[in-house]
């Protein structure tokens, strides 16, 4: 399997996955809209931010790296310097942090010779008690117009077991992307003008399942099997809460679904059973 991962300063990421004999599919977001074209789909949809964080990872971890000493800046709140001590073959000067969030932290091994980052490893909350630790363990850096961009490495993590995946660069191009290879496709940003003007609007026509996007109308189909199966009191308290929800929630595609469970919450109290 192969990833082909797009990258901008201005939000845009586009992760391609590649399979043999397979089209592939596309995870994308402008920075604003994001959107997902499946391996045998006609059409792309727009799908949440939210979904479109695989389309970041990778590409992000690659440029943070790139970029490290101002991600530290922007990102950490107390940065310590450990005792030297030998890692990835290498002599190494501990760098330990805590970052803003306050709950992550982690350590970043650098090459006492060099300077170069030799590993990274990040802690983070395990529901339940204890935590998450990943360690990614840095093969080769190479220079691509005058800047060094990590080309190999292992990562070590509790949440693969005893797999130890290596991700290899195979090309790497910098400044060879416009900013239109980003743009959604005109279809989408249409569906999500018109999205956005039914979630703010104060009309009482109904809204249809059609009128949501691809995998709002899969959340709301799930969220409304679980209504038909509440007693009324339950469908009370599910359409309270729901109502509450609606004035918290800036994403206008997430505002529309909930307008449209409320609606359907109330048709079912009113009728007895389930939505019309």
């Amino acid at each position: 399997m192969k990833y082909e991962h797009h990258w901008s300063r201005d939000g845009g990421r586009i992760l391609k996955v590649h399979q043999e004999e397979y089209p592939p599919q596309v995870t994308a977001t402008s920075g604003g809209l994001a959107w997902r074209q499946n391996a045998f789909d006609d059409e792309p949809f727009l799908i949440s931010e939210e979904q479109a964080v695989p389309s970041r990872r990778s590409v992000d971890f690659h440029m943070r790296l790139a970029t490290l000493p101002a991600y530290a800046r922007e990102h950490f709140s107390e940065f310590t310097v450990g005792e030297p001590t030998d890692f990835n073959n290498a002599r190494v000067v501990v760098l330990q942090y805590q970052e803003k969030s306050g709950t992550n932290s982690g350590v970043i091994y650098v090459n006492a010779e060099t300077m170069m980052p030799e590993g990274w490893q990040r802690f983070w909350p395990k529901q339940g008690g204890g935590r998450h630790t990943m360690l990614e363990i840095f093969h080769d850096w190479e220079p691509t117009e005058g800047v060094q961009f990590l080309r190999k490495w292992t990562t070590q993590s509790d949440m693969f077991g005893m797999e130890s995946p290596v991700t290899v660069v195979e090309t790497l191009e910098v400044n060879e992307l416009t900013a239109a290879e980003f743009e959604p496709p005109a279809a989408l940003k249409e569906q999500a003008r018109r999205i956005a003007e039914a979630a703010d609007s104060e009309s009482d026509d109904p809204i249809a399942l059609d009128d949501l996007s691809a995998s709002s109308r899969e959340q709301a189909e799930a969220l409304l099997e679980q209504f038909r199966s509440l007693d009324a009191d339950a469908k009370r308290g599910a359409l309270r809460e729901g109502e509450s929800m609606l004035g918290q929630v800036d994403d206008a595609e997430e505002r529309l679904m909930i307008r449209y469970a409320i609606q359907e919450l109330k048709a079912m109290l009113e009728a007895g059973d389930g939505p019309r």
